[in-house]
C-alpha cells in the first residue's frame, strides 16, 4: 500500500487533517472504520522516529530484516514510480528467518509489534531496547498533574478501557519517582520488572499481627541464649495488661537492658499467655539485629519517643507498639541492617489497593469499635484503625514518602457515608489540619503525601450522578476505547479494531458514550483474542451479556445491532454459529464491513 495520491504526509498538521485527504482519494465505498483502518498503517510511517524498532517481512512467516530507523526518518519521495513514502532506517539483515506465521500480517501493511510479539518471532529473551528514553503515556502525565494539584484523582470511562490496569501502572510510576525520576520511565519498558515492584510496593504484614517491645537483662537471661536453645519461655512480668494480648505468630523487637541498652534481636510468638495453666508466653528467633537502636536514639526519634516503651523508659518487660510506631522501628532497623527488611514487612506499604461495594462502611475506611477474643475465652470490643487511617498514620510518620491509596469501583459505594468528614479534609489546603475523630477522639489529618487514585466504570454511574462534594474535590480523567490497539489484528474473517469501532458507533447512537465497549476487553490476559475460537468464547460470555443488560434482554432490538448472529424468535444465538466460530467472525464482518480483507 503506497496510496501515492495523497501525497506528502508531512505537509498535513494533524492526522485527523489527513484522514480527510485520505478519505477523498479512497472511500471504501462509505465503509469509514476501514478508512480509518488504512488510513492510520499508512500514517505510521511518519510518526516513526530516530531508534525505532524496524521489522521487515515477506508474508506472514518470514522476517527479512530487523532495522533501527535512522536521522532521515520518513521521507516524501515524488521522484520514484513507486512507493514513494520511505523511511530511513538501517537494516540488519542477519536477523532474517522463518518465523511461526503472525496472521495479523496477512492483511496490513504497517502495524506495531508488541514487545510480546517481538520476542515470539525472533526468539530473544527481551524487547529490543530503545535508543530513546521509555516515554510515559499521556494519561500517566495527566494524572501526574491532577494528583499533584488536587490530591486525588478518579479514572472514568466505559467497561473494558483499561481503568484498573492504567492506575496500578501509574502508581508504581509515581511511587517511583514518576516524570521526574529515569528510574520509573525505564520500568515502564519492563512489565516483568514492573509487576515485582508492584508486589513490593503493596505487600504488607497482616494488620492483626501486633508487634512487641521485650525488654530483657543480660545479666539474668541475654537474647543470644535464644539462637542457642531456639526457643525460651518468657516468664509473666509487666506491663501486665498486654500479657491477654499477645497472639501467637506477633512479631517481637528484642531489647537488651543495662548495660548494652540497645535492640539486638527480632522473634515471633510461638505459644500465648494463658492466666491458669502457664503464665507465660513462648518465643522462637527471627534473626539477630546488627547494630540496633539505642535507647539514647530512641528516646529522640519523633516517632518513637511517644511509644509504650520510651513513656516506661524501658522499666518493665512487654510493651506495646502501634502500627505506626512498629513500622517506623522495622523501617530504621531494616536501613542499618538487611536482615530485617528480609524477614518482616510493614503493617501498611506505601500502594494500598481497596474496592468500593454497597456494604463498604466509614467503620471500614476509618476506625470502628471491634469484638475480639480475649485470652479466657470472651468477646471484648476493641478499637480498630480502617485501611485509609492506617496508611495516613504511616504517610505521616514518613512525610518523606509518597503513599497511594487506589480505589477500585469507587462509584459502588456510598461516598458521603464512607468519606465522612474525611470530603473535607482531603482537601489540598486542608491536608495537615488535625481533626478530632467522632469514635475513637484522637486526632487525625490526611497528610499531604497521600495521594488517591479512583476508578469508575460509566455503565454502571455517570459522573454526573456522582455526590457533588465528591466531583468537587477530585480530578475526574477520561479514558475510552482505542480501537487503533486492534489493529492489524483479526479473528476468521473479522477485522477487530474495525468491527469495535463499527459497534461502539452503533451503541453511541443507541445508549450514549458512555456505555460504549473498551478495547481490554478483546484481550486475554495480555494476548489479543486473535483466533475464532478465542473470539467467540468472549463474545458469547463477556460482550454479548453486556450488550444483553444494555437492552433489557430485547433480542430484536438485540439483532438490530448484531445482525443475524441472534435469533431474535429462540432469543439465543443463531443456530448457525452456535458451533462455528469462523461462521460467528465471518457473519459479523460482513454486518460491520469489517472484513479482514478490506
Amino acid at each position: 500500500m503506497d496510496r501515492h495520491e495523497v501525497g506528502d504526509l508531512s505537509k498535513f498538521e494533524s492526522k485527523e487533517a489527513f484522514r480527510e485527504a485520505f478519505r477523498e482519494h479512497f472511500p471504501y465505498n462509505g465503509a469509514e472504520a476501514t478508512v480509518s483502518r488504512k488510513a492510520n498503517e499508512l500514517w505510521t510511517l511518519r510518526e516513526l522516529q530516530p531508534g525505532d524498532t524496524v521489522i521487515a517481512n515477506r508474508g506472514t512467516s518470514e522476517v527479512v530484516g530487523v532495522g533501527t530507523v535512522n536521522d532521515v526518518g520518513y521521507k516524501w519521495r515524488p521522484e520514484r514510480a513507486e512507493y514513494q513514502h520511505t523511511v530511513g532506517v538501517d537494516w540488519d539483515t542477519s536477523a532474517a528467518r522463518k518465523i511461526t506465521p503472525v496472521k495479523s500480517w496477512a492483511t496490513t501493511t504497517v502495524s506495531k509489534v508488541s514487545a510480546n510479539l517481538f520476542r515470539d518471532i525472533l526468539g530473544t529473551g527481551t524487547a529490543p531496547v530503545s535508543k530513546k528514553t521509555v516515554e510515559p503515556p499521556r494519561i500517566y502525565l495527566e494524572l501526574e498533574r491532577a494528583l499533584e494539584r488536587r490530591g486525588q484523582a478518579v479514572l472514568y470511562g466505559p467497561p473494558g478501557t483499561g481503568k484498573t490496569h492504567t492506575a496500578r501502572r501509574a502508581a508504581v510510576w509515581l511511587l517511583e519517582g514518576g516524570s521526574s525520576n529515569e528510574r520509573a520511565a525505564a520500568l515502564l519498558g519492563d512489565d516483568t520488572a514492573l509487576l515485582e515492584r508492584e508486589k513490593q510496593l503493596s505487600s504488607t504484614r497482616a494488620p492483626s499481627r501486633q508487634v512487641w517491645f521485650v525488654v530483657a537483662s543480660p545479666s539474668q537471661w541475654p537474647w543470644s541464649r535464644l539462637f542457642t536453645d531456639e526457643t525460651v519461655d518468657f516468664k509473666f512480668g509487666r506491663l501486665q495488661r498486654n500479657y491477654p494480648n499477645v497472639r501467637a505468630g506477633d512479631l517481637v523487637v528484642g531489647y537488651e537492658s543495662t548495660p548494652s541498652k540497645r535492640i539486638v534481636a527480632l522473634a515471633r510468638v510461638t505459644d500465648e499467655y494463658d492466666a491458669e495453666e502457664s503464665p507465660r508466653i513462648i518465643l522462637e528467633p527471627v534473626t539477630r539485629i546488627k547494630d540496633g537502636l539505642t535507647y539514647e536514639e530512641l528516646q529522640v526519634d519523633p516517632v518513637l519517643a511517644e511509644s509504650e516503651p520510651m513513656k516506661f523508659r524501658c522499666q518493665g518487660t512487654l510493651f506495646a507498639l502501634s502500627p505506626v510506631e512498629a513500622d517506623h522501628l522495622l523501617t530504621r532497623l531494616g536501613e542499618r541492617d538487611v536482615r530485617v527488611s528480609s524477614v518482616v514487612a510493614p503493617s501498611v506499604q506505601r500502594l494500598t489497593r481497596i474496592t468500593f461495594h454497597p456494604s463498604y462502611s466509614y467503620e471500614d475506611f476509618i476506625e470502628d469499635f471491634r469484638p475480639k477474643q480475649s485470652a479466657n475465652d470472651t468477646l471484648d470490643l476493641v478499637l480498630v484503625d480502617g485501611v485509609f487511617k492506617r496508611v495516613c498514620d504511616a504517610a505521616r510518620a514518613h512525610l518523606h514518602m509518597r503513599y497511594v491509596v487506589l480505589i477500585d469501583e469507587i462509584n459502588r459505594g456510598n461516598i458521603p457515608k464512607i468519606f465522612g468528614e474525611l470530603i473535607t479534609l482531603i482537601e489540598k489546603d486542608k491536608r495537615g489540619l488535625p481533626f478530632q475523630l467522632p469514635q475513637s477522639g484522637v486526632n487525625f489529618e490526611v497528610p499531604p503525601n497521600v495521594w488517591i487514585i479512583g476508578t469508575m466504570n460509566t455503565a454502571d454511574r455517570s459522573v454526573h450522578l456522582l455526590d457533588t462534594a465528591l466531583r468537587r474535590r477530585f480530578t475526574f480523567l477520561e479514558l475510552m476505547p482505542e480501537h487503533d490497539l486492534l489493529e492489524g489484528y483479526t479473528a476468521g474473517a473479522l477485522a477487530l479494531d474495525v468491527f469495535l469501532d463499527g459497534l461502539n458507533e452503533k451503541i453511541r447512537r443507541r445508549f450514549g458514550r458512555e456505555k460504549q465497549v473498551g478495547h481490554s476487553m478483546f484481550y486475554h490476559g495480555s494476548e489479543i483474542v486473535d483466533t475464532p475460537e478465542a473470539f467467540a468464547a468472549m463474545f458469547r460470555f463477556e460482550l454479548l451479556p453486556l450488550l444483553q443488560e444494555y437492552l433489557y434482554e430485547d433480542y430484536r432490538e438485540l439483532r438490530d445491532l448484531l445482525g443475524d448472529v441472534i435469533d431474535a424468535d429462540a432469543q439465543r444465538l443463531a443456530a448457525d454459529v452456535v458451533d462455528d466460530p469462523d461462521a460467528l467472525c465471518a457473519k459479523l464482518a460482513v454486518k460491520f464491513g469489517a472484513s479482514a480483507s478490506a
